[in-house]
């Protein structure tokens, strides 16, 4: 073969690709689980992998770079606002005479732990074809908390409430919100989850090039997966749940990967992915006087038609450190474009403020990752079945497309039986 149409055929395979990557749903703005790349056991036809992980947010990332509190990446919550959302609803205003029309603006801050396993399988069909399957377990701890923005504790002078509060003043406010909480049928404001998130199916072909552009070794594939919603779903009677997947939607996605063997034990490589939702009918909560979509006063049929969502990691991988030690960098950017709301209600005497919800649904996150692993059975001549212990850290960093998103730092340690 001519040594340009083998360089084309490889940068076609780079461009359109994908290899032994362990995709997982990663269209989750609260506990996004990000590709593996196993790099040193690519050789391997098959594999199945258990992998432990904890993960926590303190903290977001709002508009403008911007640390805000976890429920803050859907906007501020003001308590008139709210107590309007009430009177659109055709009930009396909550709120004593003096205090209506008048700034109470709150700052939410909340938390999220998790802890998990994930399960995956990649099974070897031929040399060029392969498929396999991902899926997860959970248990998760949030919880969230309201602070009346007095000017005293925080330094957001225009978010400041205009009224003269005395303590007295403070306590009774906020004694109100939690009564308005009641009267929107919100039950609690901590939550805790177990349950499965999303399985993961997919398909894959791939081909390997030997002394290929200056390189020991190129590889390259396609992968085309489907993404089925068993995660568990937030409940409509606790703003702090979140969901285990993209909330009941299913999907399908599309993964390229090329990687280069530059040298002997020294690796880089690049994932491409895009994933797509499809569109669902289901009750949602919805913002009725511009009050965040996760408090919204009026529970109604949406019919929402997620965004897609890209993500791009490049990385850099050294093998063999010392006699199988592994270590590993890579970053993560991920980009979710906004959904589209569509109000699937038959009576809509009441307005609803579909255009705010859809704008807080676009999010964007970036992660560094550091992997550290070791490979019991890479220096032996014939491997039979020796496991590979890995263990990674995703760090949240703000670059480039980071805005509405947790701050989630993931710890995961995975053993890996390839055959």
């Amino acid at each position: 073969m001519p040594k340009n149409t083998s360089l084309l055929r490889i940068g076609l395979f780079l461009l359109l690709g994908t290899c032994s990557l362990k995709a997982m749903w990663y269209d989750n703005r609260y506990v996004p689980m990000l590709d593996r790349q196993a790099a040193w056991i690519y050789d391997e036809p098959s594999l199945f992998e258990i992998q432990g992980f904890a993960a926590t947010g303190y903290s977001a990332w709002g508009k403008g770079d911007k640390t805000v509190g976890i429920p803050e990446i859907y906007g501020r919550f003001d308590l008139n606002t709210y107590a309007n959302a009430f009177v659109k609803l055709g009930k009396p205003n909550p709120l004593p005479t003096a205090w209506q029309n008048a700034a109470i603006p709150f700052r939410a801050s909340g938390k999220i732990q998790a802890q998990g396993m994930i399960f995956y399988w990649h099974q070897a069909i031929s040399e060029h074809c392969a498929f396999g399957s991902s899926w997860m377990f959970m248990n998760v701890n949030s919880c969230q908390r309201f602070h009346l923005n007095t000017g005293r504790d925080f330094n957001l002078q225009e978010e400041v409430t205009n009224l003269n509060l005395g303590l007295g003043d403070i306590f009774a406010i906020d004694s109100l919100r939690r009564q308005m909480f009641v009267d929107a049928r919100f039950l609690y404001n901590e939550s805790n989850q177990i349950g499965f998130g999303d399985m993961n199916f997919y398909f894959q072909v791939g081909k390997k090039w030997e002394y290929e552009l200056k390189c020991r070794s190129v590889k390259a594939g396609l992968r085309g997966g489907v993404l089925v919603p068993t995660g568990l779903k937030p409940g409509l009677d606790s703003p702090a749940s979140i969901p285990f997947g993209y909330d009941g939607h299913w999907g399908m996605y599309f993964s390229a990967h090329g990687m280069l063997e530059v040298k002997e034990d020294m690796k880089v490589g690049l994932t491409i992915d895009v994933s797509k939702r499809f569109e669902k009918l289901a009750d949602h909560r919805v913002s009725v006087a511009g009050e965040p979509v996760i408090f919204g006063a009026l529970i109604a049929p949406i019919c929402i038609n997620p965004g897609p969502t890209v993500a791009a990691c490049p990385y850099f991988m050294l093998e063999n450190v010392r006699e199988g030690l592994q270590l590993g960098v890579a970053y993560t950017m991920i980009k979710h474009l906004k959904d589209r709301w569509h109000d699937a209600r038959e009576d809509k005497t009441v307005s609803v403020d579909l255009k705010r919800s859809a704008e807080t649904s676009e999010w964007g996150s970036s992660y560094f990752t550091l992997t550290a692993g070791y490979d019991f059975g890479k220096m032996k001549v014939k491997r039979s079945f020796e496991p590979i212990v890995s263990l990674r850290w995703d760090v949240p960093f703000d670059l480039f497309v980071t805005e509405q998103v947790v701050k989630t730092n993931i710890v995961s340690l995975g053993i890996d039986f390839v055959f």
